[in-house]
């Protein structure tokens, strides 16, 4: 499973991407130290024999273990599709317990335009990063407005999984009462080909009942 959040050491250039923008934001991110998203409810898309097959699915911390790190446990709908979505569910369960690290000092980051998102102007980035343990690389475009983080969209690349070589996902943020950055939802795409076959796979993993660790 994928593990570990966007890691590396950084390589700033400071004409097109200002290392203090990235700092205000992790600053920002920082504050989110210790909230876990208590629930993650997830819906799903695959290839099936006779077209595309949909279901859902729910997954909560029920407890945590001795370090303190969340257990979560199937509690609602389909147990086939949990069991198969061990690679994005990893991406959602790392974004739901670590919310301030999954983004994380990139190798490389450059500014490359400015965007509207909802009305409101932003700035895009470009970033070079890797998840697992710094085994698999990913290139991503963040969006940020007021040192917040607005959505990530990312392709994970060079996948040890059967049938799997990259996977798309987009990380979406919202901005809480509390004026908290959090994960609101997270979508992955997937082309997969087993056996002469090929097909598209797509999950969409929400989160909520934010709470801080007791």
């Amino acid at each position: 499973m994928l593990s570990a959040a966007l890691v590396s050491s950084p390589a700033f250039s400071t004409e097109q991407a200002p290392r203090q923008v990235w700092d205000g934001m992790r600053q920002q991110l920082s504050k989110n130290t210790g909230l876990i998203a208590y629930q993650i409810a997830t819906s799903f898309e695959a290839p099936g024999d006779d077209g595309p097959e949909t279901g859902q699915y729910s997954t909560r911390v029920n407890q945590l273990d001795k370090e303190g790190n969340p257990l979560r446990e199937h509690v609602a709908g389909d147990k086939k599709s949990y069991k198969f979505d061990a690679m994005s569910l990893s991406l959602a369960i790392l974004a739901a317990n670590r919310p301030e690290e999954f983004l994380l000092s990139p190798s490389t980051m450059v500014f490359i335009r400015d965007d509207m998102v909802d009305g409101e102007a932003a700035s895009v980035y470009e970033v070079k990063s890797s998840v697992g343990k710094g085994t698999y690389p990913v290139l991503a475009q963040v969006w940020i407005r007021q040192g917040m983080p607005l959505k990530i969209d990312g392709v994970v690349e060079k996948l040890p999984l059967p049938g799997i070589k990259k996977a798309a996902f987009s990380l979406l943020y919202t901005t809480g009462e509390n004026g908290l950055s959090l994960p609101k939802s997270l979508q992955v795409n997937y082309t997969i080909s087993i056996f002469f076959h090929t097909g598209q796979v797509s999950f969409q993993h929400n989160f909520s009942d934010w709470k801080r660790k007791p």
